[in-house]
């Protein structure tokens, strides 16, 4: 609060501080006006503290580096640099009015439109970004500020902060560098490559996995990835598949979740080359009817395979169905790679949560089975029947012959008494034998039998 109260009736720069706007990660934000053109600006101020790390006074020259490099109509701009009398570091930047969309996302998914214009104004300015060699590295709904303007919905991206300089040909400007094993980021919204600190492999593919993710939730109001706890969901983001769209919204149908799922694979390379490819194919899956219906969950699940080694590669019915956008990862698919697994999705529960839902694996679609089910169960316990009735009275012809030998046995003089109970002993053994193997020939023949006859009736 003595910061806020010292700055208000300052002046920085050409504008005057007339009012305290509110309190970031990295500082405060207050709003300036210019005196003469009344032009409203925001200033932010990084916080005295953070002014004694490096590392913190680069990330914040590195947002005004990074805006004024790329300066996009859809990325906040920066007007001034500089640093105060008391040795803390500020950035003049445009006001806006509006919201920013993780506020906006709290009362539930946008309607269609709504999403195809935050996510054409979203590419074009990442678009921008990456051709300057720029990666955001943390995108996410509290950094895209919303306004409504007269010509409809604007959308800006905020805090290029810790945005990553990446190596692009012909240019010979000095890079930022990150020490690998770093996670920058947020974890909801980050990569995989970022989960695992490997700084790196960081690259646009980065950026494009995150925006998945926020159209995900714009279209849905849920996140395709969430564990219970921080570092759950850093693991999941590299290990579990995303849970498909359609889980929640089965309206939007499967073609628009492929355009997705190849968005949120978990290796870059597998992922569309630049934002503009994503950002076509989803156009060009919106044309195509967008939203198809999906199959309705109560009937018979869709099947969905996914690659062990690039697991966002996603296929539904034959190869040749697979849509136009898919193509370049199919290819890496085909190159000596192990075979995928198949998923089905689990039926749709009005009680479940993201946090239980899960792809199950399994074999392949099933036929009706039930009848054959049915006779299978009343004959197996049927034959065992007959095998223990076989058995039973077979004992009992064997039982008295074994209680007379016993007798002899136990009133026996003479050698040849012990020879004739031997005798009967061994005719008792051979008789049981018998008596085991043929019920279990009567049982094994009579189920064999039974269940040859059914497969071939309900072939």
């Amino acid at each position: 609060m003595d910061d806020e109260i010292t700055l208000i009736g300052e002046t920085i720069g050409h504008y005057e501080i007339t009012a305290y706007i509110g309190k970031g990660s990295m500082g405060e934000v207050y709003l300036g006006i210019h005196p003469k053109i009344g032009r409203k600006v925001a200033v932010k101020v990084l916080a005295s503290y953070l002014c004694a790390r490096p590392d913190m006074v680069q990330r914040f020259t590195a947002e005004a580096e990074s805006v004024n490099r790329i300066n996009h109509p859809n990325i906040i701009q920066v007007f001034d640099f500089g640093e105060l009398p008391d040795g803390r570091l500020y950035l003049i930047m445009e006001y806006l009015e509006g919201k920013d969309l993780e506020t906006i996302l709290k009362k539930g998914p946008l309607p269609m439109e709504d999403v195809e214009t935050c996510f054409h104004q979203l590419a074009s300015a990442l678009k921008a970004a990456h051709d300057e060699g720029i990666v955001h590295r943390d995108l996410k709904p509290e950094n895209i500020f919303v306004s409504q303007t007269k010509v409809g919905l604007q959308v800006k991206i905020l805090d290029f902060g810790i945005a990553k300089l990446f190596d692009i040909p012909d240019d010979p400007s000095p890079r930022m560098k990150t020490q690998r094993g770093t996670i920058m980021g947020t974890p909801l919204y980050m990569s995989p490559e970022q989960a695992r600190g490997e700084v790196d492999r960081i690259s646009p593919q980065s950026d494009i996995y995150s925006l998945a993710i926020i159209i995900y939730k714009m279209l849905s109001g849920y996140l395709p990835i969430e564990g219970p706890t921080v570092y759950k969901t850093l693991a999941m983001h590299s290990t579990d598949p995303p849970v498909p769209i359609t889980r929640y919204k089965p309206e939007l149908g499967v073609e628009l979740w492929n355009v997705l799922a190849v968005a949120l694979a978990k290796a870059p390379l597998s992922r569309y080359s630049t934002v503009a490819l994503f950002h076509s194919a989803f156009e060009a899956a919106l044309a195509k009817g967008g939203a198809s219906p999906a199959t309705p969950v109560s009937q018979e699940s869709p099947v969905f395979v996914i690659d062990d080694h690039l697991p966002a590669i996603v296929t539904v019915g034959r190869a040749s169905d697979r849509p136009a956008s898919m193509q370049h990862s199919l290819e890496i698919q085909d190159v000596g790679q192990t075979a995928p697994r198949i998923y089905t999705l689990p039926p749709q529960d009005d009680t479940s949560t993201q946090r239980g839902s899960r792809l199950r694996p399994v074999s392949s679609p099933k036929k009706q089975s039930s009848p054959l089910i049915f006779w299978l169960l009343l004959i197996i316990p049927s034959a065992l029947g007959a095998f223990g009735y076989f058995s039973y009275q077979q004992t009992k012809k064997i039982n008295p012959i074994l209680r007379k030998a016993a007798l002899l046995e136990k009133n026996a003089i003479l050698l040849e008494d012990l020879d004739r109970v031997a005798r009967i002993q061994k005719q008792a053994k051979n008789a049981r034998n018998r008596t085991l193997m043929e019920s279990a020939g009567i049982f094994g023949g009579v189920t064999l039998l039974s269940f040859l006859i059914l497969r071939n009736f309900y072939r």
